[in-house]
């Protein structure tokens, strides 16, 4: 995958601020205008089906793309009493974005022989608009405790639609996506401190979601669209999240501080599909806690043991209905089917003046992750969101700056982890696959003199994984210069110098089923 090319691109913005007295008001307004160049993503799959060798390529490149947004928020806050303040804040995003004639160049080899080739071009268009609203009360008690209430309130909406056509423009499929998302969220927290030594928070929070999505794909047959029911979605999806949580600071010596949480969640899933086979009910009650340890050995040395429970629920992409075609034989789509990830995690860290190391280990089940897989008898390959069984990782890492003069320091990070993944339940042959993956990044700050001061960052990761996937970026170098006067500065960047963020590699290889992609 790979973009590259530069196209003019605007970003104008306004910002108000407005006090008087007790009040304040406060607002934002800007836009965006983004003509990307060219984008393409370089697709191959091998697989063996029936005693024949099956090998395919796919060049699909997206030319004079345009995005283009708006966003304004508005709010204020207002001193009710000396101690109890009101926030209220409104906001509007709205983007679209749209290609024409993207060019989808693919060949289809049997046993090394060229058998069929063909040209598409793509025509896509994708229009959201985002709603928010949020108020928020913070009250001071005399005793030195705080209560504060949150409730926000967003309503999401996408339409997108897209159309493969022929060489010589002529469409002959077609599909559609609309989406609804709303969220509700109101929340009430109470801390309080006893003393310098200790201190206690309280809260619970409820979150209501309501997904909606409606996909249809159709093909020309003699010259009238027809539909094909079994790539049609029509999903609801009624989400609710009840927790309450507590947590205790307390400081036990100049060395020793505990901090200790506890977080209890009721978690609802209610899935209602166009297919009654598909529907589907969670209900969850999960704990999570948390406990974090630190030991300060002297003025330069210190240790810190961390421990937790944390979740992963799918987002509103990988569940909603949604597919994306960029070649007739290659289907991108989401699942509605996903479950909640759950991870266990310690970390141990030591610090020694400027240097720090830490070792942390996970155990992941449920990992939401992609899978790649080919339904050989339609040669069609499939992209979908699935959970898979199991993922740990035992990690490492090491952070140390260097002064090398008065005026020139170094921080330079690296970071080692060896990660296994294994899937059982969504494959006819047990999947398992491991790695060592290293990262090393470089950040040099240099003082030029009168108020001027340049930064280099390096960044470098070997190959590593995600979900079944392994997959390889490149070197990434940025510099920057930055000039102070007074109260002010002026500020020059050049982020990635080499376009690293634009090419990314990616493979599957499963060997038992004779697929890789």
């Amino acid at each position: 995958m790979a973009g590259y090319g530069f196209r003019e691109k605007i970003m104008p913005s306004l910002s108000i601020n407005y006090r008087k007295r007790r009040f304040n008001l406060f607002g934002n307004i800007s836009a965006s205008y983004d003509n990307f160049a060219e984008f393409q993503v370089d697709h191959f799959r091998s697989y063996d089906y029936e005693g024949i060798d099956y090998f395919f390529t796919n060049y699909f490149t997206f030319k004079n793309g345009i995005h283009r947004g708006g966003n304004a928020n508005i709010g204020f806050d207002y001193e009710i009493s000396d101690k109890t303040f009101l926030g209220v804040e409104i906001g509007l995003n709205i983007n679209e974005m749209s290609t024409e004639n993207a060019l989808s160049e693919s060949e289809f080899y049997e046993n090394r022989m060229l058998v069929d080739n063909y040209e598409n071009l793509l025509n896509n268009s994708t229009s959201n608009n985002l709603t928010n609203y949020n108020t928020n009360l913070n009250h001071s008690f005399k005793n030195g405790s705080i209560l504060t209430a949150d409730f926000s309130h967003a309503n999401y909406k996408a339409i997108n639609s897209g159309a493969l056509l022929t060489s010589k423009g002529n469409p002959f499929q077609d599909n559609g996506r609309k989406s609804r998302f709303i969220i509700t969220t109101a929340q009430i927290d109470y801390s309080h401190q006893f003393n310098h030594l200790s201190k206690i928070e309280i809260g619970t929070k409820v979150t209501l979601n309501n997904f909606n999505s409606v996909v249809s794909f159709s093909d020309l047959i003699n010259n009238e669209w027809v539909e094909r029911p079994a790539f049609r979605r029509e999903d609801e999806i009624y989400e609710s999240v009840i927790a309450a949580y507590a947590s205790y600071y307390h400081k036990f010596s100049d060395q020793w501080t505990l901090d200790a949480g506890f977080r209890f969640e009721q978690y609802s899933f209610d899935l209602d599909a166009i297919r009654s086979a598909e529907n589907l009910e969670i209900s969850l009650n999960n704990p999570f806690p948390i406990l974090r340890i630190n030991y300060e050995i002297d003025s330069i040395q210190s240790l810190n043991l961390t421990l937790n429970r944390r979740s992963n629920r799918p987002t509103f992409s990988q569940l909603a209905a949604f597919q994306i075609v960029f070649d007739p034989t290659l289907l991108v789509e989401s699942n509605n089917q996903l479950r909640p990830a759950f991870t266990n995690s310690a970390r141990l860290s030591y610090r020694l003046k400027n240097l720090l190391f830490s070792v942390e280990g996970n155990d992941t089940r449920n990992y939401i992750g992609y899978d790649n897989t080919v339904i050989k008898s339609e040669r069609r390959l499939t992209s979908t969101p699935i959970n898979l069984d199991k993922v740990q990782s035992i990690i490492g890492s090491i952070s140390f700056i260097m002064y090398f003069t008065r005026w020139l320091e170094a921080n330079t990070t690296y970071t080692g982890g060896y990660y296994t993944i294994f899937d059982k339940s969504n494959r006819p042959i047990p999947f398992k696959k491991d790695i060592f993956t290293h990262n090393i990044q470089l950040t040099t700050t240099a003082d030029l003199g009168k108020g001027m001061t340049s930064t280099f960052t390096f960044n470098y990761q070997t190959p590593a994984i995600a979900g079944d996937q392994i997959y390889q970026t490149y070197p990434s170098i940025a510099f920057g210069l930055s000039k102070k006067f007074g109260s002010s500065s002026l500020i020059f960047n050049l982020q990635d110098v080499l376009n690293a963020a634009a090419t990314i590699d990616w493979e599957y290889n499963q060997e038992t089923l004779g697929i890789r992609t």
